[in-house]
This record gives C-alpha cells, structure tokens and sequence, in this order.
C-alpha cells in the first residue's frame, strides 16, 4: 500500500510534466523525457531482479521512483519552479472547467465500476474474472491512447477556431483509437492458446470469449474519446459533464442485462452497446456544437 500511495503521487506529477512539455515546448522533449522514464526503470528492474528483491511491491516502488526522478529533472531541465501563487491564480480562472472535468472523470471511471460489482452480482465472480482478463490483455491499447491523447490535446485547441479542421481531427483522433483496438483485437483472437495461457494463465479461455465484445468497447471508447477532445477544446467541459451524469445508467444497465441473460459474453457485449451508444451521442452533441461555434471566436 506505501508503494502504491507513492505511485499515485509522482505517477500524476509526471503526467502532468508531460503536458507541459507537450503544450508549451515540443514532443521531442517529451520522447526525452519518456527515453529516461524507461531507461531508469528497466535499469531499475535488472537491479532488483539480480538482487533477488523481485516483489510486486518493488515493482511498484520502482515505478513511482522513476516517474518522480524524471519529473524532478524535466522541471530542472525547463527551469520551472512549482509556484503557489500561480496555483492560485489558475484556480480563480479555471475553477469551473477543472471541477467539471474532474467529476466528469470521477463518473467515468464508477459509471464502469458499477457495471463490473452489478456483474459479480448478477452472473458470478467467473464472468467479471473473464471480462478482467481480457481487459488485462488490452493493456498495449491503453498505452497507444495515451500516446495519442498526449498529442491530440494540444492540436485539437490549436484547430478550436476552425470548425471543420477540429471535426477533421476529432475524426482523425477517433480512427486511429479504433485502429489501434481492432489491432489488438484481431492479435488476442488469432493467438496460440499457448501464447494466451502464458500471458493470462488458466483465465486465458474465458477471456478469449469475450475478446471480442471487450474488443469493440475498447473502440467504442476510443471514438467516445475522441468526441470529448473536441468538446473540451472549445471549452465545453460542463457539457460533458451534465452528458455523462445523464448517461451515467447507461453501461451498467445494459451490462447487467446482458449478464442476465448470457452470462460474461451478455455482460460484455453489454459493455460494448453502452460504451457505443454513448460515444454516438457524444459525437452528436460535439458535431453540433462545433458547427454552431463561429470562425476565429474560440
């Protein structure tokens, strides 16, 4: 727990470096300083690892080590200085869009929390022990969205005054999030049974069975995504609040349905139809605010 406590300090304090870096300097840097994460933390592990102190507590430790070492040394490097008066100050003009994204953020993240407890409560521990799994084995898709989310950020507010060129993007952004799932999706469900069972153990066989419902929430999310962006470059973050208060039943009703009815596939599959049918009003709700916003206004 103290090392976790500890990665969840530094690991955000890293992220947010790297936003920095992004928005005011430029993406090499960034690869610099994402050079150096991995560099220290594999050196890191070898260490551990040849002195036989290999725990998931260390690994933990290592991680949120790393992540506060380059913090310290992108700031350093930048010549930046943590300053609380600033603090202030960006609180004061922004306290409405960082609220709003915050508990926007905070509905996401138990709108699909609560759909995996009404799961456990509705078909068993074996369903969302199947959907975790196979969540477990789209890991790589998380890393990519966030190496896209890092770049599309900044370019979408850079297109926030020009209609088309923003929906382009969005467009753009949403694509090769839904790329980068299908990718993986076809890998897990073409992959040896051996290769699967030692990534994922005995879980290995549930989880293929639901690849492909989990498959299409990953892309589900990432077209979803992707609406958000744009929203949010126009500075319509309590939009997309109030939007995911209103679908805030919507994943875990149709999870629960489906787990219901058919089991971890239903629950999956559950999963995917809320996850798509949210991303489709998104994108309804973003193509029209867009277009309503005027030419060089933003």
């Amino acid at each position: 727990m103290l090392a976790f406590s500890l990665a969840y300090t530094t690991v955000p304090i890293q992220d947010l470096t790297r936003y920095l870096v992004q928005g005011q300097y430029s993406t090499a840097r960034v690869a610099v300083a994402d050079i150096a994460l991995a560099a220290i933390m594999m050196a890191a592990y070898v260490a551990i690892t040849a002195g036989g102190a290999l725990s998931a507590a260390s690994l933990v430790l290592v991680w949120g080590c790393s992540a506060g070492l380059v913090s310290v040394g992108t700031l350093i490097q930048l010549r930046v200085a943590p300053g609380f008066i600033a603090l202030r100050t960006y609180w004061k003009a922004s306290r409405q869009t960082t609220l709003a994204l915050s508990l926007e953020g905070l509905i996401a993240s138990s709108s699909g929390q609560a759909a995996i407890f009404a799961v456990t409560a509705t078909a068993g521990l074996q369903a969302t022990a199947a959907i975790r799994a196979a969540q477990v084995a789209f890991g790589p898709v998380n890393v990519a969205n966030g190496a896209i989310m890092l770049a599309a950020q900044p370019a979408a507010f850079g297109a926030s005054d020009e209609p088309r060129r923003l929906l382009r993007l969005s467009a753009s952004i949403g694509l090769a999030l839904v790329a980068v799932s299908v990718c993986v999706t076809v890998a897990l469900l073409f992959l040896p049974r051996d290769f699967g069972v030692a990534l994922l153990g005995p879980s290995w066989d549930a989880a293929r069975s639901v690849v492909p419902a989990v498959g299409a929430a990953s892309a589900a999310s990432g077209i979803a995504v992707a609406a958000l962006v744009s929203l949010r470059a126009i500075g319509r973050a309590t939009t997309t609040l109030r939007l995911r208060v209103v679908l805030y039943p919507l994943v875990p009703a149709l999870a629960t349905t489906g787990a219901l009815f058919w089991g971890a596939v239903g629950a999956a599959t559950g999963l995917a139809m809320g996850t798509l049918l949210t991303a489709g009003l998104l994108w309804i709700v973003a193509y029209r605010l867009i277009g309503a916003v005027p030419r060089g206004v933003v």
